[in-house]
């Protein structure tokens, strides 16, 4: 008992060192990027602003009143003021720069991303004030800020949808080379449902997919031959990663997709290895996850000497309460979104029933003893609820942001799809 805990104590503190890593070379990164000069990067930003030109800041796509078909316009313009910003008559160092994350803003238009970057940029309406953003690590900017150095928006839109569908084809054409052909309508249909028009068109929903397709194709390469240790490092490094890039829109894809992809790939074991594995999959995610952005707070607070610990705090108070609405209604808001598509919704409908006659029907033909059955599907039933979950403890943020925070449900859809899937192959072989 001493062996084990003092193993796992060690375990703990050399992911920490992992951790502490990162966020050494994440940090770094930040402050090379902001060495950048801006004058390039803001004619370019003032191309892009005329993308955003007649838009609302959340940019309607399809549909009428359809609250999940839109762009984080919003956001993105947060993004672009970021990338631009001219920090020549700063008197903050670089280092203080790289942590705070300013933007410049408008007062007349505060509470408007979108309004700043249209009456600035295209209406010549000077900057009057700027604001800072420590709370977030901002990693996206050390791609921005060189990018749009050379391109603007268009051309990124262009360049994310090329690098998302080329993930995407990788990932596909993994799954076919290892013979897993039972899961490749069901992670199809499952991307179909996050509305990737979207991810391609938005900065701000592109992060989680590129984590979670880079994690997946990770594992798909190391395949059966895993070990626990790379396990467990692939995902403390997902959550690293996440902290680092994500503005918390969907991170539950980022544990919950590999997860399940790796629950689907590997032989069917014990009930105690799979729930073992299970949680050092939640703990390692989350450990990278927590403890990354624990060290940004930590970074911002020293460097800029102010206490970010207490903004963070009042940031996950506020977050977790559900006002006047109610957990079961937040639910329900993202449920919504996720199926408001009645073509997609039908053929993911299409796939479950075929994918559950098939499964009955092979256990039906299968002489085989079915006693480690609840070692298959545990761990994809736990999986499933993990969405519902998240909206319960973060109910503020899940109702206000359903918009796009439904995302998380295509970790339920994916595990009761490759859960059939699963066991139409237990009870085959």
């Amino acid at each position: 008992m001493k062996l084990n805990v003092k193993t796992h104590f060690l375990f703990l503190l050399h992911c920490a060192l992992k951790v502490l890593i990162c966020s050494a070379v994440g940090l770094v990164l930040l402050i090379l990027v902001y060495l950048i000069p801006t004058q390039k990067t803001d004619d370019n930003v003032r191309k892009s602003a005329q993308e955003f030109f007649d838009y609302s800041a959340f940019n309607w796509l399809i549909g009428e009143n359809t609250d999940s078909l839109i762009l984080d316009n919003y956001t993105d313009s947060w993004i672009l003021l970021e990338s631009a910003y001219d920090t020549r008559s700063d008197e903050n160092s670089v280092w203080q720069n790289a942590v705070a994350v300013k933007n410049s803003t408008i007062n007349e238009f505060i509470h408007s991303k979108n309004a700043i970057l249209l009456n600035h940029y295209l209406k010549n309406t000077p900057f009057d004030g700027t604001e800072t953003y420590p709370r977030y690590w901002h990693g996206y900017l050390i791609f921005t800020k060189p990018l749009f150095f050379f391109i603007h928006y268009r051309d990124f839109r262009i360049i994310n949808a090329v690098v998302q569908f080329l993930l995407f084809a990788v990932l596909l054409f993994l799954l076919i080379k290892k013979r897993l052909f039972f899961f490749i309508l069901p992670y199809i249909v499952s991307c179909l449902l996050l509305k990737p028009v979207e991810l391609f068109l938005s900065m701000q929903f592109s992060a989680c997919y590129y984590v979670c397709t880079i994690s997946c194709i990770v594992l798909l390469l190391f395949g059966e031959k895993i070990t626990v240790k790379q396990l467990c490092s692939l995902f403390l490094y997902t959550g690293i990663a996440l902290a680092y890039f994500d503005f918390l829109t969907y991170p539950l894809v980022t544990v919950g997709i590999p997860a399940v992809m790796y629950f689907s790939i590997t032989k069917a074991q014990n009930l105690k290895t799979c729930l073992s594995h299970l949680m050092g999959i939640f703990v390692c995610w989350g450990f990278g996850y927590g403890f990354m952005w624990f060290l940004k707070w930590l970074w911002a607070s020293v460097i800029l000497r102010q206490n970010i610990f207490f903004d963070a705090y009042d940031s996950i108070m506020y977050r977790t309460v559900h006002e006047s609405y109610s957990r079961w209604e937040t639910v329900k808001m993202n449920f919504d979104n996720f199926f408001n598509n009645s073509f997609i919704t039908t053929l993911f409908v299409v796939l479950i029933v075929a994918e559950l006659f098939l499964a009955i029907f092979t256990f039906i033909r299968s002489k085989k003893n079915t006693e480690n059955i609840i070692s298959v599907i545990l761990p994809f039933a736990i999986l499933f609820v993990l969405p519902f979950l998240w909206y319960v403890v973060l109910t503020n943020h899940s109702y206000l942001h359903s918009w796009f925070t439904y995302r998380s449900l295509m970790v339920s859809s994916f595990a009761l799809s490759c859960l059939l899937a699963k066991l139409t192959l237990h009870f085959n072989s």
